[in-house]
């Protein structure tokens, strides 16, 4: 049956207004009683067969069909967003007994003309969402059935063991699948928006090359790509499909990151996902200049983190085609990850932690088959149960999660434990060593087992107990980024390093060239060691002038000092802008600090003075312990790891 996954998909009427002319059924669908579905074995799994229908607006009929895992590749899966709605629409289910009976182990033509004439012996209904009817009617053929794998037909919601075992295979149903079939919706205001996306693009590139923007391209290369994006995203907005709630669903991460051949599907409108993603590329929408469109720079994030993922799954293997290919993506691809190994678990829960989803569990089940190691999937156990039972996991193999621990806090979770339904505080600083939390998807140094030969942690019951190495503790809290700090970092800048300097100067003698190399390697978390040139950049009459200029404008990436240190002031190289973010990643959520022994440091926001500071074996980063009870210094809580 692989024939009828490499079909279009062609609906089965392309008027959605067109009236079904077939006689109804003497019963209404809505008057059948629910399916009852039958139990199977953890090793199976039930495939969808939609019946064909001559008119769009025919009743859906379906019926399962029990398999063993493995098979071949004979279905499609669907990857869409699950909706919020009530469960009303009803779709006629015929028996499994009586299905494989008559339209089974039977000739091709046999089967086309039972297909039709068995339509009205349905004797049982499912209710779903509207947006599943909807996909149904649009992916559904005229003449053949169609094999497909939807979560929310073939997996039987209301048995919470099945549910569980289903999801624990839902890596190896989209792995094996034909290939995942992308559904974005249906819409009448933007009837083939996937068309017009690439047509957009196209168009203005053909323009561009005509005429005479070749020779101004020779000469002013950076700036015209620049303006042609800017024209690009201007004329023809199209952020509304970035907007769509499939981008913001956290089961559609490890649905597109693990299939083979990821398809767009917007109502008529169909597309490859690697085209799809590669014209909003081109469209030049900036993540940095959506602060008032949130759910587009979350769309943009997702699209990247996902080729990120799909590719390092697509490019597995150690043929020598595999390889060649793979360095040929990473050559022309940003977005290309350096290895085709597993991508680190807490990595992509750090990433994609904006992703939602219905059932906080789910944060961590909708990405399980990710991981190297995946947690088992029981829905009996509560979301704390969950959370826990996953940190104490991830506590024998590494202690990176304790890097989460304050990004994540809970006011019922121990503060060992990640709560991954919070709002995150700041970005872990073990997740964007050199680069983006999206762009460490792409990390060529995967996550290794770093606990030591004696391990430092045992934990009973809700407790850990941590055999830590007293460090110091903070002496000084300091202050975070002013809020002018997108109009005005400089003064920010300046700001924090004046607090460092005051408490430097009751200590002991320091220069200001030191004081600045000291200054850029604390807020940068030690990605830049140079304050080089800074100090111009300080003292210049038109600060925010110039760093507007280096945001909106066109930046030039020769440079000596690229990523090293600042360039010299005012030439707007994309070294400043690029140091300038690492600097606004590393203190979003976090302050500055002066220890005891005189250490200059960033922390949590939540930090006060007489927090111990303590070394852990196994951890590359010092962690900020607070005494539970004034007096006591036996037990504390984790508070986060500090800079």
């Amino acid at each position: 049956m692989d024939h009828l996954v490499s079909l279009c998909c062609w609906p089965a009427c392309e008027d959605d207004e067109v009236q079904a002319t077939d006689t109804l059924p003497l019963i209404s669908p809505r008057d059948f009683p629910a399916y009852n579905y039958q139990s199977i074995a953890a090793d199976e799994f039930r495939v969808l067969v939609l019946h064909p229908a001559r008119n769009f607006n025919d009743d859906i009929v379906v019926h399962l069909q029990t398999r063993k895992r493995p098979d071949d590749k004979f279905y499609e899966a669907i990857s869409y967003s699950w909706g919020t709605e009530e469960q009303t629409e009803p779709v006629l289910v015929q028996d499994e007994e009586f299905a494989t009976l008559h339209l089974h182990d039977q000739t091709i033509a046999t089967r086309l003309l039972r297909y039709y004439q068995v339509r009205n012996q349905a004797n049982a209904t499912l209710h779903v969402r509207s947006n599943v009817t909807t996909l149904l009617r649009y992916l559904r053929y005229k003449w053949l059935p169609r094999y497909l794998w939807l979560d929310a037909l073939c997996i039987n919601q209301g048995d919470v063991l099945e549910k569980g075992q289903q999801v624990n295979q839902m890596g190896d149903i989209y792995r094996k699948s034909g290939r995942t079939l992308i559904w974005l919706g249906s819409s009448k205001t933007f009837p083939r928006p996937l068309s017009a996306l690439e047509d957009a693009v196209r168009e203005r590139k053909a323009k561009f090359w005509r005429g005479d923007d070749q020779s101004k391209f020779g000469e002013h290369g950076d700036q015209v790509e620049t303006q042609l994006e800017e024209t690009l995203s201007q004329s023809l907005d199209f952020r509304h499909i970035l907007a769509l709630p499939w981008f913001q669903r956290r089961w559609v991460i490890q649905e597109v990151a693990l299939s083979p051949r990821p398809r767009v599907v917007f109502g008529h409108d169909t597309m490859s996902f690697e085209d799809m993603t590669y014209f909003i590329d081109q469209l030049g929408i900036r993540r940095n200049k959506q602060r008032n469109h949130p759910r587009v720079a979350d769309s943009l994030h997702m699209l990247e983190s996902l080729t990120s993922l799909q590719r390092r799954n697509s490019f597995r293997g150690s043929s020598l085609f595999t390889q060649v290919k793979h360095d040929l993506f990473l050559r022309y691809y940003h977005h290309h990850p350096k290895t085709n190994g597993p991508a680190d678990f807490i990595q992509i829960l750090v990433s994609m932690y904006a992703a939602q989803c219905s059932d906080d569990r789910d944060r961590i089940y909708a990405l399980n088959s990710l991981g190297g190691r995946p947690t088992t999937v029981d829905y009996h156990d509560t979301t704390d149960e969950v959370y826990i039972r996953f940190a104490v996991e991830e506590s024998t193999y590494s202690l990176e999660t304790l890097y989460c621990c304050g990004a994540f806090p809970s006011q019922t979770l121990p503060s060992w434990v990640p709560d991954w339904r919070s709002t995150r505080q700041w970005v872990p600083i073990k997740s964007f060593e050199g680069r983006s939390p999206s762009h460490q998807l792409l990390s060529e140094n995967p996550r290794r087992p770093n606990l030591p030969p004696h391990r430092p942690i045992v934990i009973e019951s809700r407790i850990m107990v941590v055999n830590a190495i007293p460090y110091t503790f903070v002496a000084t809290r300091g202050p975070q980024l002013c809020d002018t700090w997108h109009t005005q970092p400089w003064r920010s800048i300046e700001q924090l390093h004046r607090f460092f300097v005051r408490i430097e100067e009751s200590t002991s003698s320091c220069t200001r060239a030191h004081s600045l190399d000291q200054l850029v390697k604390t807020l940068t978390a030690g990605g830049v060691q140079d304050g080089t040139n800074l100090e111009t950049w300080l003292r210049s009459a038109d600060q925010a002038d110039g760093f507007q200029e280096v945001q909106s404008g066109a930046t030039i990436t020769c440079c000596d000092a690229y990523d090293v240190s600042f360039c010299a002031y005012p030439r707007n190289h994309l070294n400043v802008l690029n140091i300038l973010q690492r600097i606004e990643r590393v203190m979003e959520g976090r302050c500055a600090f002066v220890t005891k022994r005189g250490d200059w440091g960033v922390g949590p926001a939540s930090m006060l003075s007489g927090d111990h500071i303590v070394a852990l074996p196994g951890c590359q980063y010092p962690l900020v312990l607070r005494p539970s009870a004034p007096g006591v210094s036996l037990r504390a809580n984790l508070i986060s790891t500090q800079i």
